[in-house]
C-alpha cells in the first residue's frame, strides 16, 4: 500500500491474512471495482485504475514526484506487463469501463456513476471541508454539494485565485426555512467567527443575495445589482481579476445587462486580489440564515449534486462541462487552467 509514492508500513492495528488466502480480486467470476458483492460502495473519486496480473511493481511504475513542485503525480501510461487478467481503466466520462492496457478486460458500469472531469492529471476546484471550523457545513458529491451548518460563516473552496479570469456555476437546491437567503460570490479570507460571512469587512469578499439580487461587500448595506433567484436556478459567476470585477448570471442571462467578455456591467471587487487579507479570492456559497440550506457548485465537473448538466459547454481550452457557455476569455477552475492562465 502506497500513498503519494510512500509505502505505508505502520498501522494502528494489523491482522494479516493467512498465506494463500483467496481474496475477491482476480478470482473466477465477477470482479468489482468500488463495491463488495454489490454493496459497501466506495465513497470517492477514482481514475487511472491499473491492475496487474502476475507481477508485483512498486509505486514508481505508476507515478512520480514532480521535481519542480514536489507533488506526486500519476503516470497516465504505465510501462508494465499487465498479464492475462490485467487492465488499465482511465475511467473517462465517455467510457469508464474501457480497458486501455492492450487486453480486452473491459468493465460494465453498474447503476448511474458520477463521471467527473476531475482526475489525477487535472484536478478541478471543490468546496473545502477543511475550512469548516466556524461554518460547520456538511459536504457531499466530491465536496461540491454543501449543506449549511446554521452559522453565518461560509467555507471557502480548494482554490485561491490571484489573477486571471474564471467561470463557475452554483445551483441552490433547497432550504429548510426562511427566505431565499442564498449568497454566492467570493471571499478574501477564511471566517474567524461563527457570525462572519464572506462579505464582512474583515473577509474582503462580495456576494449576490438570492432575496433580491443585491450585492453585499465590506460590511456595507446592499447595493442594487441583479435579480432575485431561488432553488433550482443556476447562477453563473465570472470573476475577472485582471479588471477587479465580478459578474453573475441567472439561468444563462447576465444580471445588470452585463457582458463579462466586454468588461461591462459587472460589480467592482472590494479590492484587488493581492490586497485581500490572504492575497487572493476564493469562491464561496452559503445561506444567510440559520435554517439549513443546500447548494451545489459546478466548477467544471459537469454535475450539480448527482444530476448531470444538460449541456456540455467547455471553455476555450477544452476543459470542463458547464450548463451555460463560458464567457470568452474566461476559464473553468482546474489545475491545468490555473497553471496556464492563473
Amino acid at each position: 500500500m502506497y500513498v503519494n509514492g510512500e509505502q505505508i508500513t505502520s498501522f494502528a492495528s494489523r491482522t494479516n491474512y493467512p498465506q494463500d488466502t483467496v481474496l475477491n480480486i482476480n478470482k473466477t467470476g465477477t470482479m468489482e471495482i468500488g463495491a463488495n458483492n454489490g454493496a459497501d460502495y466506495f465513497d470517492g473519486l477514482m481514475s487511472y485504475f491499473a491492475f496487474v496480473d502476475g507481477t508485483a511493481y512498486d509505486a514508481s511504475y505508476f507515478g512520480e514526484t514532480n521535481t519542480a513542485t514536489g507533488i506526486w503525480k500519476i503516470k497516465t501510461a504505465p510501462s508494465v506487463t499487465y498479464g492475462t487478467n490485467g487492465f488499465f481503466l482511465k475511467m473517462d466520462t465517455s467510457s469508464p469501463g474501457t480497458d486501455t492496457s492492450g487486453n480486452s478486460n473491459t468493465f460494465t458500469a453498474s447503476g448511474t456513476p458520477t463521471l467527473a472531469q476531475d482526475n489525477a492529471s487535472n484536478n478541478f476546484c471543490t468546496m473545502n471541508p477543511l475550512d469548516n471550523y466556524f461554518p460547520n457545513y456538511t459536504f457531499a458529491n466530491g465536496n461540491t454539494t454543501c449543506t449549511t451548518g446554521g452559522n453565518y460563516s461560509f467555507p471557502q473552496s480548494s482554490f485561491y485565485l490571484e489573477s486571471g479570469k474564471w467561470y463557475w456555476e452554483v445551483k441552490p437546491i433547497s432550504k429548510a426555512g426562511g427566505g431565499d437567503e442564498y449568497m454566492i460570490g467570493v471571499a478574501g479570507r477564511s471566517a474567524s467567527a461563527t457570525n462572519q460571512p464572506p462579505h464582512n469587512a474583515a473577509n474582503g469578499g462580495i456576494v449576490v443575495y438570492g432575496v433580491d439580487g443585491d450585492t453585499y461587500a465590506t460590511g456595507a448595506a446592499g447595493v442594487n445589482y441583479g435579480v432575485a433567484f431561488t432553488a433550482g436556478d443556476i447562477i453563473g459567476v465570472a470573476l475577472d481579476l485582471t479588471n477587479s470585477k465580478i459578474y453573475w448570471s441567472k439561468n444563462g442571462t447576465w444580471m445588470n445587462s452585463a457582458n463579462p467578455a466586454g468588461n461591462t456591467g459587472g460589480a467592482s471587487l472590494p479590492t484587488t486580489a493581492a490586497l485581500t487579507p490572504q492575497g487572493a479570492y476564493s469562491p464561496v456559497v452559503g445561506f444567510y440564515d440559520t435554517p439549513a440550506a443546500v447548494l451545489s457548485a459546478n466548477f467544471g465537473n459537469g454535475f450539480f449534486g448527482t444530476t448531470a448538466v444538460s449541456s456540455s459547454n467547455a471553455d476555450a481550452a477544452g476543459h470542463g462541462l458547464m450548463e451555460y457557455a463560458v464567457p470568452t476569455g474566461y476559464y473553468t477552475l482546474n489545475t491545468k487552467n490555473l497553471n496556464t492562465y492563473g
